[in-house]
């Protein structure tokens, strides 16, 4: 009965440990069955993301060589290669013109290379240009034999004029990829200009950060070869993929079963993604610890049997393999962290590209503008470097000049200017070589036809960022025709002026005129007094002389053209000036003039014309009477110095008066050309004197307030010549007797200058005119009595006169001994008498005494 019962029990138990044991089956079967898909789906999900992955930094890396590609085309057609072949089409050489354009492109190259950055490195190691034969023209690098070698080797395989280029080289020191981009001069293919980048500077910033996300290795191909296999993947590849598989289609996986006992028939995956319009792919290798999470799908099949047979040890691999699914999430959600990673770099990448476009086409528009401006500028526009060399010069110089830009590039400056004005001081040339700015000097140029332009300068020097000098920019507007005006104006000022003393100078003659008229009529009624005579006759003589100044002012003050300038006193012009203007005027002068003035290099007369017409002007100003008060003093004036002129050492000339002063409104009007205020007046007085004063190399300022009078301030350079002293002696000494020849076209000249003679023991002979004074003088050398002194006069209207005739006379005799004698004291020969051959001078009136002193200093063979 018991046995009965435990039967079925037993078959209860055991159906029931059946049961037991087939459920525990089919979980464990169901268990495995899970883990196996899941497996699947997690190198499915593995393989997709290394693919995504290894796509997103192709991609990346696409960008990057695309923006370089760009960029290096850019430069292949810059400025200064566009420079160099427009120079080399010209026929230019190394040596004139070209080793200067030459250096400019490697300027060029070596400034890209400081400037192109990727990260914290400088992106290019070396910047290269090859010439359409292949031959190294400029090298950011001094080039050495290794890599002349590889530069000759890539300009062998170059394809020339075609497209662009991206290449890989090797040498011992590293890898480097080269940017190679065509150069096109007037779409005639003339080189390349290749870049060359480290291969371990792109691998550090594509790559490296990615090893902090991913356990994937990227291999890199370059034409079907492997360049960089990262080392935990270079067994497997060995193993595995000795060389890329021809038959590997982009973005899917490629299996490769793995050889060699260590692996025992494991599998690898490869997905390859090729780096857009590159001769470069990425390879992204995933190894079987990063498809499964430790064992593939048939392994697991093979274990469940031992899984069914071992329950508990099957329980607990299923917690093992729970434990190892959240890993995998944990490992997904880290994936997924880093495609959004890769994914805001990659925009980031997209933006910077975006903005560097948009500056690019900002920087092409404004380079656009200037170029438009410099052309269309209705004034002249040179650019020269800093050894005074043309760059360039707008249309309006071509205009002007009738030079074409071709014709005188890379050629000095100074084929634009008139040779005898290059050592000038203030000349353009002189200005470019000291390296100083110029404002508003005039400086003339020549045209091909050989006419003169003159031209307002401003110059200023070019500087680079680190403010050294590159070059300089020199602007200049044509005044030709204002500087014909002006030159008409100081002539047309003087008749004005002239008018307004008319009246003054008559009466003063007029008044000596009585003097000497009345003194001689008395000296004829009393000859039978020898005092009395002598007494009316000297009163006469002196205002004679008084005469004789008054000529000698108006002389000066009638003088123009070019200032003749010699180291001068400005006291004596001052009050000389002075004088003048305010005859038979209520106004008076007060003087304050320094005690140790600098002498000042003046053309005495025409500074005289300066100061006598504001003298004329702050009388009118003055009809009630009053003070004019002239202050002069010297004055050094800086750089800082808000005037025109040079710095340097001045005298300062001020003229202050108590008249009406000026409205506010016509202030700066008062120079203009034709503009007064007066109703008889020209508007050309003080015209023509800034015009004087400017050419004198110095500046007329006006300062006024309406009510409260004006000032004129007048800077004239000073003079680093001293001072001729007069020599007076003060005892007259007669002549040794000789025989004198006098030449004058006046009959009553020719007779009281040879009564003079006879009453100090000469004998005289005379000369009508040059012609004559010639044929005496050879009548003279042939009977062997040569005259000893010849007395000319300068200037004889229809005849030779004494300039011309003592020139044939020293041919005939060097050692002649001649004075030249003229009425006109403002003729440039007698401030230069001995250059013109004679031996002294003296100005008409004169006295015996005066006659007999520079016949004594001629006889006697100088003073």
């Amino acid at each position: 009965m018991m046995a009965t019962f435990n039967t079925p029990l037993r078959i209860l138990s055991k159906a029931a440990a059946a049961l037991i044991g087939l459920g525990l089956v089919v979980v464990i079967v169901y268990l495995v069955v899970v883990q196996y898909n899941s497996q699947i789906a997690r190198q499915q999900a593995a393989l997709q993301e290394a693919g995504s992955d290894c796509e997103r930094r192709a991609t990346a890396v696409g960008y990057f060589f695309s923006e370089q590609l760009d960029y290096m085309g850019d430069l292949a057609q810059c400025r200064e290669l566009s420079a160099y072949f427009e120079n080399k089409a010209l026929g230019m050489s190394m040596e004139y013109g070209l080793r200067a354009s030459s250096l400019l492109i490697t300027e060029r190259f070596d400034k890209v290379r400081r400037v192109k950055r990727l990260g914290d490195h400088p992106l290019y190691k070396r910047i290269v240009f090859l010439d359409a034969n292949g031959r190294l023209l400029n090298d950011s690098r001094s080039p050495d034999y290794r890599w002349q070698q590889e530069v000759s080797r890539l300009s062998a395989t170059s394809p020339r004029g075609q497209k662009s280029a991206i290449y890989y080289v090797s040498d011992a020191e590293t890898n480097w990829i080269i940017i190679s981009v065509p150069s096109f001069f007037k779409e005639r293919y003339v080189g390349q200009v290749m870049g060359w980048i480290p291969f371990s500077r792109i691998y550090t910033y594509f790559f490296e950060p990615e090893k902090e996300f991913s356990r994937v290795s990227d291999v890199i191909i370059y034409h079907g070869t492997y360049i960089h296999v990262p080392p935990p993947v270079g067994h497997l590849l060995s193993a595995g993929i000795p060389t890329p598989p021809a038959g590997m289609e982009p973005g899917r996986p490629y299996s490769f079963p793995l050889k060699g006992q260590e692996f025992r028939g494991k599998t690898i995956y490869a997905i390859l993604a090729p780096v857009r319009d590159t001769p470069f792919s990425l390879m992204a290798i995933v190894p079987p610890s990063e498809q499964y999470d430790f064992r593939s799908p048939k392994q697991l099949l093979y274990t469940t049997i031992g899984l069914a047979l071992f329950i508990v040890g099957g329980i607990a691999f299923l917690l093992r393999l729970t434990t190892n699914n959240a890993l995998l999430q944990a490992h997904l959600e880290e994936t997924r962290l880093r495609e959004q990673a890769v994914d805001a770099k990659n925009r980031e990448l997209a933006a910077e590209i975006r903005e560097r476009q948009l500056a690019e086409a900002f920087l092409q528009k404004e380079r656009d503008f200037v170029e438009s401006l410099f052309e269309t500028a209705q004034v002249i526009m040179l650019v020269l470097d800093t050894d005074g060399r043309v760059e360039r010069f707008n249309s309006y110089l071509e205009e002007i000049s009738g030079y074409h830009l071709e014709e005188v590039r890379g050629k000095d400056v100074s084929v634009l200017l008139p040779e005898e004005l290059r050592d000038h001081p203030d000349s353009l040339y002189r200005m470019i070589l000291q390296g100083t700015g110029m404002t508003g000097r005039i400086c003339p140029i020549i045209t091909r036809d050989g006419r003169k332009r003159e031209i307002e300068w401003h110059v200023k020097r070019l500087l680079d960022t680190d403010a050294r000098q590159v070059g300089v920019l020199a602007t200049g507007q044509d005044v030709t025709e204002r500087t014909i005006m002006e030159k008409e104006l100081l002539k047309a000022a003087k008749l004005e002026s002239l008018g307004v003393l008319a009246g003054g100078i008559a009466h003063d003659f007029n008044n000596l005129l009585t003097v000497i008229m009345g003194n001689i009529s008395l000296a004829l009624t009393q000859l039978d007094s020898p005092d009395k005579v002598k007494e009316y006759l000297a009163k006469s003589e002196k205002a004679s002389f008084r005469a004789q100044d008054l000529t000698r002012q108006l002389l000066t003050f009638a003088k123009g053209g070019a200032p003749v300038k010699t180291a001068s006193s400005i006291t004596t012009v001052i009050r000389e000036s002075a004088e003048f203007a305010m005859r038979g005027s209520s106004v008076r002068c007060e003087f304050s003039i320094s005690s140790d003035l600098w002498p000042v290099d003046i053309d005495a007369g025409q500074i005289s014309q300066v100061l006598h017409n504001l003298f004329i002007n702050a009388n009118q100003a003055m009809p009630a009477g009053g003070v004019i008060q002239t202050h002069c003093e010297n004055v050094v004036i800086g750089p800082e110095e808000a005037l025109p002129l040079q710095a340097g050492r001045y005298v300062k000339v001020s003229i202050i008066d108590q008249g009406v002063g000026i409205p506010e409104e016509n202030l700066g009007k008062v120079f203009d050309p034709y503009f007064t205020t007066k109703a008889q007046g020209s508007g050309l007085g003080l015209a023509s004197s800034f015009s004087i004063v400017t050419q004198h190399g110095g500046t007329i300022t006006v300062e006024s307030a309406e009510g409260r009078g004006t000032t004129f301030h007048i800077f004239l350079p000073a003079s680093s010549k001293e001072l001729r002293q007069k020599q007076v002696r003060r005892e007259a000494v007669a002549p040794a007797c000789g025989r004198i020849l006098v030449m004058d076209d006046e009959e009553e000249v020719r007779d009281v200058i040879g009564n003079m003679l006879r009453s100090a023991g000469c004998e005289v002979e005379f000369a009508q005119g040059g012609e004559e004074a010639i044929d005496r003088y050879k009548e003279s050398l042939a009977k062997g009595c040569p005259f000893d002194v010849l007395i000319m006069d300068l200037t004889i209207p229809g005849r030779m006169g004494g300039k011309e005739a003592i020139a044939i006379l020293r041919q005939i005799n060097p050692q002649v001994k001649a004075i030249v004698s003229t009425g006109y004291s403002n003729d440039s020969v007698m401030a230069n008498y001995r250059e013109y051959g004679f031996d002294e001078l003296i100005t008409k009136p004169f006295k015996v005494a005066e006659l007999s002193e520079k016949l004594r200093l001629v006889l006697a063979g100088g003073p």
